[in-house]
């Protein structure tokens, strides 16, 4: 008896789920995992790729990537900061720099090694001069 009552609670709100997420949705509720208060720089500096990606494919304003750039860096996600850098298009020598830099002080072996196989830069960084 106990399992039919539950049968016949659950299967309709079941049935109602595909019917109520499309309506939700026009009328512009957000789902959990949703934030559209995240900051691009707050996604990279929480490793969020996924969420970087959607930003940046969204076309994000690029006047200044070095920020979450940075961000991603410090979170030593890799796959972040090549997102990140694809979209940012050729850093400058002093950007790499001061990337690598930062990987050094984050203790980011992985994205220092990133950093250094795929954009080498002309002079190892001189880290200590810089913050």
């Amino acid at each position: 008896m106990r399992a039919v009552t539950l049968i016949l609670v659950v299967a309709p709100v079941l049935l109602l789920v595909p019917v109520l997420v499309p309506i939700a949705a026009a009328v512009g509720y957000h789902t959990l995992w949703a934030s559209p208060d995240l900051t691009l720089t707050q996604a990279a500096r929480a490793g969020d790729s996924a969420t970087v990606f959607r930003m940046l494919k969204a076309g994000p304003d690029q006047a200044d990537l070095l920020t979450p750039l940075e961000a991603a860096v410090e979170s030593r996600q890799v796959e972040t900061v090549r997102l990140l850098i694809e979209r940012a298009g050729p850093l400058s020598e002093s950007d790499r720099e001061q990337l690598a830099c930062r990987a050094v002080a984050a203790v980011a072996p992985e994205v220092a090694a990133y950093l250094q196989s795929s954009f080498p830069p002309a002079t190892q960084p001189d880290c200590a001069t810089r913050r």
